[in-house]
């Protein structure tokens, strides 16, 4: 107020001046204003170019996700088609997926954590297989048979004391402690169980034999009855291992313990757990006797099985298997069929299945990504109608203020020009208006409280992931026809 005392009183405007100096305050703020809104303007308008730039790459995405979606709707029927046996193809295509999700800069994973979706996890590159069963039920020598390299130790003496995965590597390594949950982080998990991680180790292998190197092995301690004493408690390690896995194989030792209580009651717990995944075998079937004495072995440990709750089920199934190389061979055959071959069999299954789940989350992933960027999207649609209504309410405020020093401008002899130069002297009128209305303007214009949500910078960045979607959910297709071309007859 002092202010304007001043500048009425006549101290800051001398009267010869005062005409010249009035009308140079009216174009400097009428510039002021013109400049104000130019700029408001013009960032509506570049949000509105790039809101519709989004919808356009929105719309395009979707109509090719219609365009393909054929495909995807053939899975489940081309499942029985698919051969029981895996290529190098399936390494391929598992190893290009998998680099969509954990590439650094524009992988499904850190555009997910950009997204606000951290539960996204890359899929495995490898099977897992757990290995359980009684003390000296050839485990470990299925391993490297398998693997065809010796690297379990294989003795009755010589039992397994922790949790070894055996894997394909670069070379003959071994890896303990911290580094394992390093390259499986899916099983930090163990880390609660006291004493696992200290009994846990990786062995790697560069030979490859079979499938290996689509496949992880987990090694478990020989399960026995009595006072036996396991650094940690083996049974919730192993459920959890279960969870992780692909298949769990139950090995039964025919000469040892296969009637293990502890075995028993795991295989009971894993089973009502994970029932799809369970496999029974018979190990060390050539030395089981003859073919009457091995059915009747067969026979005691599906009868105590089925005694438990959750196994007994029609359709039960147990493999008798044996290890082929060793002496004696034919004669071996001759006494009792092997049903090897069948295992690796499942194992190629396994591989096949995981591959169509991995395509199947892909797909799950991309679309949860699409549909939380297009969530943005109606965020920003929102946020910008609520800001034009602001500022259209802003600019009828602003003309209806300037109203005031127009009419006493136009209309020098008018009534609101007679009333207000009762107060204030008729030549100061003009500037006094203006004096008044622009604070009343500017306190209007900072509580209209705009939201700043949305920025350019973020609405690019929106754009670029729609557009790394597109092109991920293009390549996923590419990968999945390629991969379903080798079954369908075209």
């Amino acid at each position: 107020m002092l202010f304007v005392t001043f500048l009425v009183n006549g101290e800051f405007f001398s009267q010869e001046l005062l005409i010249q100096k009035e009308y140079y305050f009216i174009i400097i703020s009428l510039l002021l204003l013109f400049l104000l809104l130019f700029f408001r303007i013009l960032r509506r308008v570049s949000n509105f170019e790039i809101f519709f730039r989004l919808n356009h790459i929105r719309f395009s995405i979707r109509s090719k996700a219609k365009a393909n979606k054929s495909v995807l709707t053939n899975m489940s029927s081309l499942t029985s088609q698919l051969p029981s046996s895996s290529s190098s193809s399936e390494d391929t295509i598992i190893k290009e997926l998998h680099s969509i999700y954990v590439d650094a800069e524009d992988g499904l994973l850190p555009i997910g954590q950009g997204l606000g979706l951290h539960n996204l996890n890359a899929p495995r590159r490898k099977i897992n297989i757990l290995l359980i069963g009684n003390h000296s039920s050839g485990k470990s020598s299925f391993i490297n048979w398998y693997m065809d390299d010796k690297i379990q130790k294989t003795s009755v003496a010589i039992e397994t004391q922790g949790f070894t995965i055996v894997t394909n590597g670069k070379s003959r390594e071994k890896l303990i402690g911290k580094s394992v949950l390093h390259l499986y982080p899916y099983l930090k998990q163990l880390e609660s169980i006291d004493g696992v991680l200290a009994n846990l180790n990786v062995e790697l292998t560069p030979v490859k034999s079979r499938q290996s190197h689509l496949i992880n092995f987990i090694d478990t301690p020989g399960l026995v009855d009595g006072e036996l004493h396991y650094p940690f408690e083996i049974e919730k390690a192993i459920i959890h291992l279960g969870n992780v896995s692909d298949l769990i194989f139950v090995f039964f030792d025919p000469i040892g313990q296969a009637l293990c209580k502890r075995t028993l009651n795991l295989v009971e717990k894993l089973n009502n757990l994970y029932n799809e995944r369970m496999r029974f075998f018979l190990t060390k079937a050539d030395e089981a006797g003859d073919e009457p004495d091995r059915q009747k072995i067969m026979m005691q440990i599906v009868q105590e099985l089925c005694k438990r709750k959750g196994l007994n089920r029609s359709g039960f199934d147990m493999m008798a298997i044996y290890l082929p190389n060793i002496t004696g061979l034919k004669q071996r055959e001759q006494m009792c069929s092997n049903q090897i071959d069948d295992v690796c069999q499942e194992i190629n299954k396994a591989i096949v299945l995981h591959l169509q789940k991995t395509f199947n989350t892909m797909e799950r992933d991309i679309n949860q990504l699409d549909e939380l960027a297009d969530n943005k999207l109606k965020t920003f649609n929102t946020d910008l109608n609520s800001n034009l209504i602001k500022f259209l309410k802003l600019i009828f405020f602003i003309l209806v203020c300037l109203q005031l020093p127009a009419d006493i401008f136009l209309n020098p002899n008018g009534s609101i020009s007679r009333f207000l130069s009762k107060y204030i002297p008729k030549d100061q009128l003009l500037v006094c208006s203006f004096i008044i209305i622009l604070p009343l303007i500017f306190l209007y214009h900072h509580q209209s409280n705009f939201e700043q949500k949305v920025k350019l910078l973020e609405m690019m960045k929106a754009k670029k992931t729609k557009q790394k979607l597109n092109q991920y959910r293009t390549r996923y297709h590419q990968l999945l026809n390629e991969y379903l071309d080798k079954f369908i007859d075209k």
